[in-house]
């Protein structure tokens, strides 16, 4: 079995994207990731090119072996969220408000004629998850529109993909903010909880931020992973 972890270069105005530190944050150096429910499984990360058919051609290689099965978490920056948004929808639409890396533009167009459905839904416990990683210091919740940009053209084809291919055991995007606004997220959050001098001062430089928010997604896929129990 094996963890995939995917993250996207920078794109348009965006001089750095976070998600191509987070996705090497959250899979690690060792290639080895400890599982507390399937212990210790293979992992890797992979920087996608913020592109409709580079992404998808670097992506679709790696889930093609029949006999591995893979969980794939893929993340994307989207500067107007404040929290981990975990992606219940994947639209089967191209309807880009900017040109992607390759300079594709889009203007509402599907991604795929042979797939009939206009939308392809997740199949997780979301609310679960979003519930457990708030309560835990790590601000989530579900969000049903992953955009019509690159993000959300992933998310269609892997879901696609995933309807025809028994060894992907489970796909999901999250939607992450920048690591400043994640960081007044933590603070507000714990300010709630009545905790506010537990994170003060913590949260201060970006790598601390990064840090912080790869713990938060290992916390997700750790219980991804839990609920796999069973099934592999």
């Amino acid at each position: 079995m094996k963890i995939i972890v995917t993250g996207f270069n920078a794109f348009d105005t965006l001089e750095t994207n976070p998600t191509e530190l987070l996705c090497q944050k959250v899979a690690g150096a060792s290639g080895i990731y400890e599982s507390s429910a399937l212990g210790k499984l293979a992992i890797k990360s992979e920087v996608l090119e913020t592109c409709c058919t580079d992404s998808w051609d670097k992506l679709a290689p790696l889930l093609t072996d029949q006999n591995e099965k893979i969980v794939l978490l893929m993340l994307g920056v989207a500067e107007s969220r404040n929290g981990f948004s975990l992606e219940r929808v994947a639209l089967n639409l191209r309807d880009y408000r900017v040109p992607d890396n390759n300079k594709h533009e889009f203007e509402a167009v599907r991604i795929s004629e042979q797939e009939e459905q206009n939308a392809l839904f997740s199949d997780l416990p979301l609310n679960q998850y979003a519930d457990y990683l708030t309560n835990h210091g790590f601000p989530c919740h579900v969000s049903n529109h992953a955009g019509t940009f690159v993000c959300n053209d992933i998310y269609f084809q892997a879901l696609a993909h995933k309807k025809n291919n028994a060894n992907i055991l489970a796909a999901l995007f999250v939607h992450v903010p920048p690591p400043a606004v994640y960081a007044e997220s933590v603070r507000r959050n714990y300010a709630f909880a009545g905790n506010e001098h537990m994170m003060q001062g913590k949260l201060m430089s970006e790598q601390a931020q990064l840090d912080y928010m790869a713990i938060g997604l290992r916390t997700l896929l750790d219980q991804l992973l839990g609920g796999l129990v069973g099934v592999v």
